[in-house]
């Protein structure tokens, strides 16, 4: 079969694709239609769809992402007998791994126990199988290398991978291995046979995406569409560099699995001259040209800190509304760094009155439930310090109320209380502040000092998560979530009460895949506690929309597909480029 690649700016892109979809639909025919966008645009990209084409419905066009066409193809062709490990099984299995790997390591030596590290080493392998590495791949290309840091660090993480195979084999199967495992069955699925496919949306061709593709067009009828300027004299053409790269990895793909290429350049199509035209068209210009009219649409702000610009950001958006020139909903704010905007952009939207939905997750491990584990197993591993017992008692999950955690945080500092001197009556006060506050100790110490026998006494690491299930019972750790849960959605704070909703199930999960990935095992309390909350930190709580009309707030990095009459882009203030948190550097990469 062939592939065809439909190139030219994002305008052009969309019209060819609703043109070619629908002169398929008016063949006939019972052939499937498969549109192929990113995951994140599917319900989006299926409405304009619909929408462009005029339909009521159709059984022919199927609009799915990558991962929904690989779990089609296991539903029909069958599923791996391997179990599927998520990101927290990665990163469990990968901490297990570098466990065994105290000596073998030269440039990570020493690093591979810090925390955090596990998690960017899992990463970092699952980015090179995305590429088509293996370990022995990786270690031929490390041996082939001059000395200096990239060799040092290549073999490493070709030790590193070896031993996560190890860990992986016969039993289990990561996101990459599956994807492997879809690719070899494509064309045995009854759906794909004679399938037509237009893959639309991808900025970049990744790896992932091209391996897929050649695999599809090796017996279908398939087009890409990728936004790629191949004009050399357009003043943004270094702008699809990242682009041209990663369509000529595709096209060398294509070329070595023997697919018929051809390319189609297609004409923007003309609009009217305004001040968006104009800074979409000049925006990455090296030398763009000047808008003469005075702007109406655009506005360049500065403003000294977060704050202040979140102020005026929800201010702007505020009067727009009231003036009736658009509703909640047909405003987005996009930013380079959210996190960092979080809190400015949360109080000055409770300030205006915005409603607003900030599309930024956190790490499972932040959550209070999350500490109140891990906490118990630091306190066991590091003899009881002081820290370690104050920030549980904070937590809101001990039998103790926040009065008595007060009282017995501030008796702990002046007495000093460490490490055996939990587990002793208070006597330093030699009066009756000891006879008030032994009570506090008893009901904190006590159910900590149970789970450590329990812990200690684990044969394995099953037994051991068996003690951290017991610990959460007898806490009554469920009924206190859900009824901090519903307290949350009483008062309003619906990303609060829908954070505490998810957090049960991914804790629940995570010492479910310790018990199954670890069985037989005996872990220190250092190294679960390690283990538990790296894999949760791996585990981002999304928050989700709790109003059809707010503000929406995400970040640069994840464009916005739905229309919108104001787009407000905040901390565009110059910086360096960063990378990813991965092993190596961009440069190495």
């Amino acid at each position: 079969m062939s592939i065809r690649y439909l190139t030219g700016r994002a305008a052009a892109l969309k019209p060819r694709l609703y043109e070619e979809l629908r002169a398929a639909l008016n063949e006939g025919g019972d052939a499937p239609l498969i549109v192929l966008v990113p995951e994140q645009y599917t319900l989006e990209s299926e409405r304009e769809i619909v929408t462009a084409l005029s339909l009521e419905g159709s059984f022919r066009l199927q609009v799915m992402s990558p991962a929904r066409l690989y779990s089609r193809v296991f539903t029909e062709v069958g599923k791996p007998v391997e179990t599927r490990i998520d990101e927290r099984g990665r990163v469990m299995l990968m901490h297990a791994a570098l466990k065994g790997l105290t000596r073998e390591l030269n440039w990570y030596r020493g690093a591979q126990h810090r925390a955090g590290f596990a998690e960017r080493a899992a990463g970092q392998i699952a980015e090179l199988k995305q590429a088509g590495y293996t370990p022995d791949r990786l270690s031929a290309l490390s041996e082939s290398l001059p000395g200096g840091p990239l060799r040092a660090k290549l073999g490493d993480l070709a030790r590193i991978w070896t031993a996560y195979e190890e860990a992986l084999r016969g039993r289990y199967i990561d996101g990459e291995d599956e994807l492997e495992r879809a690719l070899s069955r494509l064309d045995n699925a009854p759906f794909l046979r004679d399938a037509r496919i237009w893959a639309n949306g991808f900025e970049l061709v990744s790896p992932t995406l091209a391996r897929t593709l050649t695999a599809l067009a090796g017996r279908r009828d398939t087009a890409l569409l990728l936004p790629l300027e191949m004009d050399e004299g357009a003043g943004d053409y270094d702008t699809f560099e990242p682009v041209r790269r990663s369509f000529a990895r595709l096209c060398r793909m294509m070329a070595d699995a023997g697919v018929e290429q051809s390319t189609v350049l297609l004409e923007e199509p003309p609009e009217k001259q305004s001040e968006l035209t104009q800074l979409r068209r000049e925006i990455n210009c090296v030398s763009p040209r000047v808008w003469d009219a005075p702007p109406r649409c655009v506005r360049l702000v500065s403003r000294r800190n977060p704050l202040d610009e979140a102020m005026l950001v929800m201010a702007t958006i505020r009067s727009r509304v009231m003036d009736g020139k658009m509703r909640w909903r047909d405003a987005a704010i996009a930013c380079f760094d959210l996190p960092a905007y979080d809190d400015a952009l949360r109080r000055a939207a409770a300030l205006y009155e915005v409603p607003v939905f900030l599309e930024s997750g956190r790490g499972s491990d932040r959550n209070a439930l999350a500490r109140f584990v891990t906490l118990h197993l630091r306190i066991v591993s590091s003899n009881w310090q002081t820290e370690d017992v104050i920030a549980l008692m904070r937590t809101g999950y001990t039998d103790l109320t926040d009065e008595e955690a007060d009282r017995l945080a501030n008796a702990a500092i002046e007495q000093g209380l460490r490490g055996a001197l939990w587990k002793k009556p208070l006597h330093r006060y030699q009066d009756e502040r000891d006879a008030a506050l032994e009570p506090l100790r008893l009901k904190l110490a006590g159910s900590v000092m149970r789970f450590e026998e329990e812990f200690i006494e684990a044969e394995d690491t099953r037994a051991q998560m068996t003690a951290i299930w017991n610990l959460l019972e007898r806490a009554g750790a469920h009924d206190k979530l859900r009824a901090f849960e519903e307290s949350c959605a009483q008062s309003g704070l619906w990303e609060a009460a829908n954070e505490n909703a998810q957090v049960w199930n991914r804790l629940i999960t995570t010492l479910d895949q310790m018990a199954a990935l670890m069985a037989g095992t005996p872990l220190g309390a250092r190294d679960v506690s390690e283990m538990i909350t790296q894999s949760l930190a791996a585990s981002d709580i999304k928050p989700l929309p709790q109003s059809a009309d707010a503000v929406h707030a995400q970040s640069v990095e994840k464009p916005c597909a739905r229309e919108m009459k104001a787009l407000i882009v905040i901390g565009m203030t110059d910086r360096a480029a960063t990378g990813d948190e991965g092993l190596l550097t961009p440069a190495q990469k």
